[in-house]
């Protein structure tokens, strides 16, 4: 048993400073109904970040991208799994990282917003067997972004903690 966490936040943490940018547009593009430009503005916040202008991510990636995420932008099921959890945990989870006894692998692109990165770093202090790891050239999806870095990674995880389990 391990866990992978991917540019995760937990349940509790407080986002602090600037919003992503673009998401204050894009909430405002979902509102109006318009999904072309709510689905373009939710690639660039996942993609392009804080840092990095939509000309300096692969434009086939993209277009993947876009094409995936349609159907939830179209249905706001991503608001809703954001904004309503299904199962809202009491205490939150980040009063409760201390008991996570599974090994960990927390990963985060290091292109991602500011706060996601200050999340995994909270995580991996509050989580006794957790490692973290920053994927260069990478926003808030590394595993599309990045898999010929992500998948080897991963894999190492879970056969290291096999090991472990397996002692």
């Amino acid at each position: 048993l391990s866990l992978t966490l991917v540019c995760s936040t937990p349940s509790g943490f407080e986002m602090q400073g600037e919003p992503p940018r673009y998401i204050l547009e894009m909430i405002e593009a979902v509102q109006r109904g318009d999904v072309e430009r709510a689905n373009e503005l939710q690639i660039r916040i996942w993609f392009d970040g804080s840092f990095r202008e939509p000309n300096a991510v692969d434009r086939d990636l993209r277009e993947k991208a876009l094409v995936m995420n349609r159907i939830p932008v179209e249905r706001q099921t991503f608001l809703i799994a954001d904004m309503q959890p299904v199962c809202p945990l009491d205490p939150p989870a980040i009063k409760r990282l201390h008991e996570v006894q599974a090994p960990v692998l927390v990963v985060a692109g290091a292109l991602d917003h500011p706060e996601v990165l200050r999340a995994a770093d909270i995580m991996v202090k509050g989580i006794p067997n957790a490692r973290k790891v920053i994927i260069d050239s990478a926003g808030h999806v590394p595993s599309f972004e990045r898999p010929e870095v992500f998948s080897p990674l991963l894999l190492d995880f879970l056969q290291d903690s096999q090991r472990i389990l397996q002692v």
